[in-house]
């Protein structure tokens, strides 16, 4: 069961992963040129022109922030080796989290509130960091790097 619990979530992380990256490229579709090469091959003189008209006015800004960024975009060759680069200059990230966030989670142990036991993990760790009693705070806060501290060469590596 644990092994498909890891195989899920390292689904899902390499899920939000490209979702990350897709929502970029969509918050930045109306003013970036590489979403829109198709438009930046046409000439600026008849772009220019073509704005100019009354039935492409509501066009107008959506080109003209898009000419601006022209001076920018790089050969399709050079934008190719960027958009290759993407994927794999996440994995550090990705990596760190599922060791953060799977590999790790279980395994914080538990801190003693009040005479009940109560479990450390991510989502209860700022909760416990909150708590009145310093020494609870002290313990939380200790055990859950000792943690880190464990894997302090993966996370090096990373």
């Amino acid at each position: 069961m644990n092994a498909i619990y890891k195989i899920v979530v390292n689904r899902k992380r390499n899920f939000i992963s490209i979702k990350r990256g897709l929502q970029a490229r969509v918050i930045s579709a109306g003013t970036h040129p590489l979403m829109n090469p198709e438009i930046l091959a046409i000439p600026e003189k008849s772009l220019k022109e073509w704005i100019s008209a009354p039935e492409f006015k509501d066009y107008k800004i959506y080109v003209e922030k898009l000419m601006h960024f022209n001076s920018y975009t790089l050969s399709e060759k050079e934008e190719r080796i960027l958009s290759l680069q993407a994927q794999p200059a996440e994995t550090a990230y990705n990596a760190f989290s599922v060791l953060e966030n799977v590999d790790l989670n279980r395994q914080f142990g538990s801190v003693n509130v009040n005479g009940e036991e109560k479990p450390l993990t991510q989502t209860t760790f700022t909760t416990l960091l909150k708590n009145q009693d310093r020494k609870i705070r002290e313990t939380t806060y200790r055990q859950f790097y000792k943690k880190f501290e464990d894997f302090q060469n993966v996370i090096s590596a990373l």
